[in-house]
This record gives C-alpha cells, structure tokens and sequence, in this order.
C-alpha cells in the first residue's frame, strides 16, 4: 500500500499519524469494524479482507442515506471511499495529460523546433504499454 508520494518535502507535509491517526483513533477503528462488517457481509474474512469496489459505487447516495439514519461510521467510510476514488479520477486526469515540452527547461537540451516550448510531446518506450491505474498504483 502506497499514499502515491515520492517526493522527501511532500511525505514530510503529509503527517498521516500526526495529523490524522492520532486526532481521530476512535473514529478510525469505527471505520474498520465497518469494512470488516462489509467485507464479511460480501464473503471475506478477516484475513481476506480487502476493498471490493465492484461492490460499492454508490458512495454518495449511501452516504446520505447513512446520514439520514445517523450512522456516522457508515457516513464517515462512504465519505473515505467517495475521497480515495475522486483523488484517483484528480491523478489519472492529470496522468493522462500530454507532457509539456520546455525548451531548455534544465539548461541542457538544445531548443528543437519541432517541439517549441509548451508543446505536446509523445512519450514513447514501455510506460506506454501500461495504463494510467497501474502506473499510479492505483487496484479496481
């Protein structure tokens, strides 16, 4: 499992523990029972379990039925579940975007003026023969 960050200065202003286990611990193992109730509920086990996404694809009507019932634990994984799939859709658009080309950008390539400054370049080689999902990790 992967949070999606490389980069020394973005994983150090990401205080996952910090900034998010340690406010809300209860709240989190709330969430867990509920996606061991799902998963059970869908067939797993404990030892199997694992987000079936062909399962849940309703998030935001759920959720709003959870929050009618007041079930916040309910609310609070739909609300996880719906984040993680429009934080996935934000990366895969942006992966999908065409590499801009900047001429000199690191002061040693030669301008080409067959890709003058803010073109679009195809990439080409082997990561072209994967998709989007897995080269951002990124399981259905």
């Amino acid at each position: 499992m992967s949070i999606g960050i490389t980069n020394a200065a973005e994983r150090k202003a990401t205080p996952v523990y910090s900034g998010f286990l340690a406010y809300f611990p209860k709240a989190i193992a709330a969430v867990a029972r509920v996606s061991l109730a799902g998963g059970i509920q869908h067939g797993q086990t404990a030892e199997t379990l694992h987000w079936d996404r062909s399962k849940s694809g309703d998030e935001l009507d759920a959720l709003s039925r959870h929050l009618l019932d007041g079930d916040w634990a309910q609310v609070a994984w739909r609300a996880l579940s719906n984040l993680e799939k429009q934080i996935e859709k934000e990366q895969i658009e942006a992966a999908s975007q065409p590499y801009k080309y900047e001429a000199d950008c690191w002061g040693l390539n030669e301008p080409n003026p067959e890709y003058p400054p803010g073109s679009t370049v195809p990439i080409k080689g082997s990561v072209t023969e994967w998709t989007i999902e897995q080269q951002l990790g990124i399981k259905n």
